[in-house]
């Protein structure tokens, strides 16, 4: 379902009611997903989010997100969970374990089929008897329970017993790797333990073993999958700070005991994690944001988090302030209300006795400097938003509140409405006669009583009744809704001391153009000296020199930008 781009409709935050008939549903569908468990993954006053979605073949979907991660989507009437939360809460929905080149066909496209279905122990009436036709189950690869497919049992276990697991089992809506996975944080899969006895002897090793009852193929594969998962259940987990460098723990192990920890302690561990092996001198000054998102927040174990709501300190500042205090990092403003890591004390005593835990290994691309950058240009469609005022009105046109639509489809969708509703005036076709519904979308108290209006001012009022919102659609597939107009790409010439000219460029990063690429050609084509900066508001070049005639012109001819997304002086 997800393995294409998908198109974002609306995305609006959670109202508390919403919030609590979603856990009530989910509750129904999956018992599994206790209330303290719904109310960790959908909590009543984070940032939960939920975002209508146009997938690839026509289906509509609703996301729900917390804290930008995605936690379940709703396909008709039933709610999955993503691999996200099934790495936190691997018991919430039943596994079906197969093979791992099984797993490779579903990241294709594929539907699991029951011939693929690893079943331990004899195949009896009862092993399947608790999986109901329609049902939301995982799909995990043996030796590991980390979910890496969710999906919808295409019938009931009984059945599947009386078809002599043939046929069809599982429909895949959701994956690992796929355009779901991809709005997340990223993370790799944790390793999560088969519930195997907590013995390594020799017996139980080849018990385990001989009791999964498994075709010819694949068999010594298995069999190794099954030794390793029991070896390594039989480990004991220890604390973050006890765990053996030279053996770094499991990350379920790990991620429990980081859990376990208060916010505090969690905040603090990560931070000596980040100056341990996270932040180097090169980078900085670094802003504080980009400091606790990149460098702190990636130092937590898999699956889990850091909320600084949550800490004695409420905000990232006072915690900088007072490691600042204890000689482990010096914090500097930069710029009004604007503070970055300057500097970070890599020999503190605190920082070297520290003993980070292992991470997952995040491959990256390596970039070919034989390439040439090539830039292929976000598409930006200005749309309106459904709002209050206007809910009711389009409501009975099927909409909700925060979809969006463009002004030919609020055009036909206003023009249908009145001829259903035969409001046009029966002499003069040009006037629309105001219901009540359209009177309290276009008219106001300051206009008194109106009876008609003509088309064109009824389009004008709903124009400006509407929300103004902009879709910005990247060359990857992923689009997102953002408020008001685009802001257009800035350039400022300034006049600094000793009359010399520098001319500032704000808003590239809007338009998915890289910064130090227009840089590069100022430097070539203009023999200017050029600088990058970051600030809350983005990121600004800055070249010495009044150079808005080159801009204008690099940005039209190469970028494609179009003259009324440029603020460019003549």
């Amino acid at each position: 379902m997800f393995a294409k781009p998908f198109h974002v409709k609306s995305q609006t935050v959670l109202k508390g009611s919403d919030r609590k008939r979603i856990r009530a549903t989910i509750l129904s569908q999956s018992p599994s997903f206790t209330n303290e468990i719904l109310n960790e993954i959908i909590p009543q006053k984070a940032d939960v989010q939920q975002a209508k979605v146009l997938l690839h073949n026509g289906d509509s979907a609703v996301l729900l997100l917390t804290a930008k991660q995605p936690v379940f989507f709703l396909l008709g009437s039933t709610y999955y969970p993503t691999v996200y939360t099934l790495w936190n809460y691997p018991e919430s929905l039943n596994i079906f374990f197969t093979w791992q080149p099984v797993i490779s066909k579903l990241y294709g496209g594929a539907d699991l089929m029951l011939p693929g279905v690893v079943i331990k122990g004899e195949l009896t009436p009862d092993t399947l008897a608790h999986v109901r036709a329609g049902s939301a189950v995982a799909v995990a690869a043996v030796g590991n329970r980390a979910a890496l497919a969710v999906g919808e049992t295409c019938m009931s276990g009984d059945s599947m017993y009386k078809a002599g697991m043939k046929g069809k089992g599982v429909l895949v809506r959701h994956f690992f790797g796929d355009q779901l996975w991809a709005l997340g944080s990223k993370v790799s899969p944790p390793q999560i333990n088969e519930l195997l006895p907590a013995t390594s002897s020799p017996d139980t090793l080849a018990d385990a073993a001989e009791n999964i009852h498994i075709d010819s193929i694949g068999a010594a594969e298995n069999t190794a999958a099954v030794m390793e998962s029991a070896d390594t259940t039989a480990l004991e987990s220890k604390p973050l700070e006890e765990m053996p460098s030279e053996e770094p723990a499991r990350a379920t192990d790990v991620a429990g005991d980081f859990e376990r920890l208060d916010e505090n302690a969690k905040l603090y561990k990560c931070f000596l994690f980040a100056l341990k092996k996270k932040v180097k001198v090169p980078q900085l000054p670094m802003l504080t944001s980009a400091f606790f998102r990149d460098c702190i927040q990636a130092c937590c174990p898999p699956g889990t988090s850091i909320d600084i709501k949550k800490t004695s300190y409420k905000k990232l500042l006072p915690f900088l302030l007072e490691m600042k205090k204890e000689g482990l990092l010096d914090v500097k403003e930069t710029a009004k209300g604007v503070h970055s890591v300057t500097e970070i004390n890599v020999s503190h005593n605190e920082v070297q006795e520290f003993r980070p835990w292992k991470l997952p290994l995040v491959e990256e691309a390596k970039p070919d400097s034989s390439q040439e950058y090539v830039y292929s240009p976000p598409e930006i469609i200005e749309l309106l938003a459904v709002n209050a005022q206007t809910l009711p009105l389009f409501s009975r046109l099927g909409m909700s509140k925060g979809d969006t639509l463009s002004q030919s489809e609020m055009r036909a969708l206003i023009t249908g409405y009145v001829k259903e509703k035969a409001l046009l005036h029966p002499e003069n076709k040009q006037l629309v006669t105001l219901d009540e519904v359209l009177t309290t979308a276009v008219v106001t108290k300051k206009d008194g009583f109106v009876e008609y209006l003509k088309w064109n001012i009824l389009f004008e009022r709903l124009t400006n009744a509407l929300g103004t919102v902009y879709r910005v659609s990247y060359p990857n597939g992923y689009s997102e809704v953002k408020k008001g107009k685009p802001p257009p790409i800035n350039v400022v010439v300034e006049t600094r001391t000793g009359n010399k000219k520098v001319t500032l460029i704000n808003n590239l990063d809007k338009f998915g153009i890289e910064a130090k690429e227009v840089a590069k050609e100022l430097r070539s084509g203009k023999a200017c000296n050029t600088s990058i900066q970051e600030s809350q508001a983005g990121v600004q070049l800055l070249a010495q020199g009044n150079h808005s005639s080159f801009i204008y012109k690099l940005l039209k001819e190469k970028y494609k930008i179009p003259i009324k997304f440029m603020k460019i002086p003549t």
